[in-house]
């Protein structure tokens, strides 16, 4: 079993704001679902905590507390998972976020993994292995100490290669390009040198491999490759080299530096199809670095590798995604399903492996079939026959083992449904006896082989028989023992309501008795009786000899349904014709041109009329010359039957005349117009503008004065009158104009002022987008045309130069050799007015804030001058000092102890490299050893040989000596050779 890491990252935060808005997943049963958790995350601040509560579930096992925590759910597609939580930034960012993960169910869960958080930090990370695949998951997440706030929620659900090791032979080998997470980076392996021979890296330390991971993989295709690693923890700088491995993977012998990536840029970094360069030098200052490195060229057959290390040494890993063409070799995963469509819940079905692998051999298979399976997994690549007891989407995973050591997965989606087969239902259903009643019921019988059986109806009912229904339609699920359900759809059903149509005949009037009242019947069930008045149910629906008055009367059908109604009988009034035929309006609003006509339509004539104008009864049946208003008639005939009626006699509305105006755009251009707007009055409309035309609306006007006279069709007029205006000139100016600070940067600015036109203003620059600011910043040296445009599209432009200081240049000097033990001095030169040096590394010089510091190297090295002017723009160089291979020891070829005080001692001398003579011995021409000293000094002669053996002075001749030095590098040097004595 692989062990579950926890990682932390720190990134300083601020505390959050309070928000009133409580999440939607505030609690477990109302977790978001993830439905994508392949490499994604969510918008920066999308998720938050705020008002949050805390939940009743137990709190996990790491978490500092029970605090305002949300829920997410995921389901699993393969073994290994990371999530990973980025407070936003600013004052409403989550601080110190702590994650737990669960299995199981909302009511009960069961804690897989937990990552406490940090203070001070807004970044955490949680990894989990072996997860269940096809079984829900759960993220719980909440602040230390109960902060609230933004964040991001990132996550990863993949199939991980092997775990990759520190020492390049045993390097983990990859066969495809599947994304894939390092938790942690611990450590440089047993061999901390391995990564020597890459040049980039060389002056950080005597060994560049600090935090290390080493993966290989053979190119099954030709093609380009490239990639990105992105740390887990934000901050982290990632160093890289590529290599080719010409004895293949697993040998690490003569192996090839193709890229070679120190860059000091924190974030992403990898190779790059777009990148030029090859390497990129331990500096983040250089415009031309950007973290990336030209894509390799990948051959067939041809292996490849790649030395991952944690510069920053926080142990923490990365994220690591391909791209280009070129593809790995390895297996080409498959499983065989037979069927290969869906299942029903039991049925069998045979799976084996269906990998090709045309490089190697396969020699490892573990399946694991998933939840529900009849068997767990297997070892074999099989036929492997199973089942699934219930129903759902099942992954079936296949992970391969090769030859070679490189491990790939496969999931297949296997869909087992609830088959319509498996039930065998019946429905009885109870119908309503009367329209609109409540007495229907409806039972279901299952037949199944998987009881118990739930019931869920529409109406909220859960057993097999639901009764008191009314009618209508109603749906039921019923659900067996394994999960599987089926819905029927019933309906309930009603006869159709009562319909009943009255034909009335009035009573003639003064209490006549020759009214009769007459009930057609439809709907529920006949054949129908009836009953008036409370009297018995009889046949016929048909009263008459009836007087003015209210009748009651109940109608029952077949079953006994009865549906009861009251009839009111009026006398006789008499009609007259419609308003519509009896008035002639006014012609215009105020007129009094009207006239009403009176024509009676049932009664017995003569009739007679009072107008209510003070003239009584008379026998004329019209008014004219009237205006508008509510006029009311009384009408008698010759049986004295009256009828009081009002008429309302309106006139058109009043004639409404008002001019839309467009105004004019532009200072001196002829482009207003006006529409005018009329309401009211008989319609058919006339126009005549002042400047004689009969247009409805004036186009293309200059400024002045315009009015317009209305007629309608009944000859009623209005006037009306408007002005335009045209706007004053434009007019643009420059206000400010500030160059760039520094040689190539964008950071000149210039603000403008505008006048005149139409208000509010926009601004462009060389054609891009308009603005409503007349400030525009961030821009580098050049001409630029700026352009001013106004609320009514009138333009103007004006031209102007952005200026900027020269390029600010350094020279860190041509590369030096020293000889060892000799000072070098370094000298940056510059062509500006230089306000801030620094020198890296700064170990070992005499300043690292001059312009020319002194330093005495012990080993090759690169060393780097950035320079700072009074405006703050940077230059930077770099320049390598080697060590000449030359240390100087001078040893004399011949002495004279004669003791006259010059040259009587055999001494070796020493350069300002030498620290010591370790050992000096003299031997005679027949090997025997005259003469031996250690530990001494340089040049000092009373140190040295003097001449003489055992006391007594050797004749001249020549001697031979063997001289062991010391250097101050702590590197040793044997010097042999033979010295003349002359006495």
């Amino acid at each position: 079993m692989r062990s579950r890491y926890l990682l932390l990252a720190v990134v300083l935060g601020f505390r959050l704001l309070p928000l009133a808005a409580q999440p939607v997943n505030d609690d477990c049963s109302g977790a978001i679902l993830l439905e994508d958790v392949s490499d994604w995350c969510s918008e920066m601040g999308a998720f938050n905590n705020q008002a949050a509560g805390n939940s009743a579930v137990p709190t996990p096992s790491c978490f500092s507390g029970p605090f305002a925590d949300v829920w997410f759910s995921f389901i699993p597609f393969a073994t290994d998972v990371t999530a990973t939580i980025i407070g936003s930034t600013g004052v409403n960012l989550l601080e110190s976020p702590e994650i737990a993960l669960y299995q199981g169910s909302c009511g009960a869960l069961q804690e897989v993994a937990c990552a406490s958080g940090l203070l001070q930090s807004n970044v955490n990370s949680l990894f989990a292995d072996e997860l269940s695949l096809g079984l829900p998951y759960y993220l719980r997440i909440q602040s230390t100490a109960g902060n609230n706030g933004t964040f991001q929620l990132c996550i990863n659900n993949y199939n991980p290669p092997e775990e990759p090791s520190s020492d390049c032979p045993e390097a983990a080998i990859l066969c495809n390009k599947e994304a894939f997470v390092v938790q942690k980076l611990i450590g440089p392996g047993d061999d901390p040198s391995e990564a020597n021979d890459a040049d980039c890296l060389n002056g950080f330390s005597p060994n560049v491999e600090w935090h290390s991971a080493w993966f290989m993989w053979t190119a099954g295709s030709n093609g380009p490759l490239s990639f990105t690693l992105t740390p887990l923890n934000p901050p982290d700088d990632l160093d890289f080299v590529v290599y080719e491995f010409p004895n293949g993977v697993g040998n690490c012998a003569d192996k090839i530096v193709l890229r070679c990536m120190a860059s000091s840029c924190d974030g992403p970094t990898g190779l790059d199809e777009a990148s030029v360069d090859f390497s990129e030098p331990p500096n983040c200052n250089d415009p031309s670095q950007d973290n990336f490195l030209a894509a390799i060229q990948m051959e067939a057959g041809k292996s490849y590798g790649i030395m991952v290390n944690n510069f920053s040494s926080t142990g923490i890993g990365f994220e690591m995604e391909f791209g280009g063409s070129g593809q790995f070799a390895g297996p080409d995963a498959a499983i065989a399903a037979v069927p290969s469509g869906p299942l029903c819940v039991g049925q069998t079905i045979t799976l084996q492996d269906a990998s090709t692998f045309t490089d190697g051999n396969i020699v490892g298979w573990e399946w694991s079939f998933g939840p529900g399976a009849s068997i767990a997994g297997a070892q074999t690549p099989g036929p492997h026959e199973l089942s699934w007891n219930t129903a759902g989407t099942k992954p079936v995973l296949l992970r391969l083992r090769t030859n070679q050591g490189c491990v790939v997965s496969v999931v297949r989606q296997i869909e087992v449904l609830c088959c319509n087969a498996q039930y065998d239902v019946q429905a009885d259903i109870t119908h309503l006896v009367c329209p609109e009643g409540d007495d229907g019921a409806i039972s279901v019988q299952v037949s199944n082989p998987s009881p118990p059986y739930s019931y869920s109806w529409s109406n909220g009912g859960d057993t097999p028989i639901i009764t008191g229904l009314p009618a209508g339609a109603f749906m039921v699920t019923i659900t067996d023992g394994l999960g599987c359900d089926t819905i029927l759809n019933l309906e309930v059903e009603s006869p159709p309501p009562f319909d009943i149509d009255v034909t009335l005949v009035a009573p003639s009037c003064n209490g006549g008795a020759d009214g009769s009242a007459s009930l057609s019947v439809n709907g529920a069930t006949p054949p129908y009786l009836f009953s008036w008045e409370g009297g018995p149910f009889l046949p016929g629906g048909m009263q008459s000899g009836l007087s003015a008055g209210d009748y009651s009367v109940v109608v029952q059908d077949a079953r006994g349904c009865e549906s009861a109604l009251d009839i009111p009988l009026r006398e006789l009034e008499l009609e007259l014709a419609p308003p519509e035929e009896s008035i002639l309006p006014p012609s215009c609003f105020d007129s009094r041109d009207a006239s009403l006509t009176v024509t009676p339509l049932n009664g017995q004539p003569p009739y007679r009329y009072d107008f209510n104008d003070g003239n009584g009864w008379v026998s004329g049946n019209s008014l004219q010359n009237l205006g508008a208003g509510v006029y009311f008639v009384s009408v008698e005939d010759a049986n004295q039957c009256q009828s009081v009626t009002s008429f309302n006699i309106e006139g058109p509305p009043p004639l409404s005349l008002s001019l839309a105006e467009t105004p004019i755009s532009c200072h001196g251009t002829e482009d207003g117009r006006l529409l005018p707007e009329v309401a009211g009055g008989a319609g058919s409309y006339s126009f005549l503008w002042n400047t004689g035309s009969t247009a409805e609306g004036l186009d293309g006007l200059a400024a002045g004065t315009y009015e317009l006279t209305v007629t309608d069709g009944n000859g009623c007029t209005v006037r009306q009158a408007a002005t335009l205006y045209q706007p004053a000139p434009l007019e643009l100016a420059l206000e400010s104009l500030l160059p760039a600070r520094c040689h190539g940067e964008a950071s000149g600015s210039l603000v403008v002022g505008a006048s005149g036109g139409t208000a509010p203003y926009e601004f462009a620059l060389n054609g891009q987008g308009f603005q409503t600011s007349p400030s525009f910043g961030n821009l580098p040296a050049g001409d630029y045309s700026l352009a001013l445009r106004d609320a009514r599209g009138c333009s103007l432009s004006l031209n102007v130069s952005v200026g900027e200081p020269p390029l600010l240049e350094v020279e860190a000097g041509n590369p030096a050799e020293v000889v060892l033990g000799y000072e070098a001095r370094l000298q940056a030169l510059s062509n500006g007015n230089i306000t801030a040096y620094s020198w890296q590394p700064a170990e070992g010089l005499s300043c690292s804030d001059c312009p020319s510091p002194v330093l005495m190297p012990l080993q090759d090295g690169w060393y780097a001058v950035r320079v700072e002017d009074e405006n703050g723009c940077v230059a930077v160089d770099s320049v390598r000092i080697t060590l000449s291979d030359s240390r100087p020891v001078f040893i004399p070829n011949a002495f004279s102890p004669n003791d006259d005080g010059r040259n009587d001692y055999f001494v070796a001398y020493l350069g300002p490299g030498g620290r010591q003579v370790l050992s000096m011995r003299i031997f005679g021409r027949w090997g025997t050893l005259l003469f031996e000293q250690e530990n001494l000094s340089s040049g000092i002669p009373v140190l040295g040989w003097d001449g003489n053996f055992k006391n007594q002075p050797v004749p001249s001749g020549v001697y031979t000596y063997v001289i062991e030095v010391e250097f101050i590098d702590g590197k040793r040097g044997r010097y042999t050779g033979s010295v003349s004595l002359a006495r």
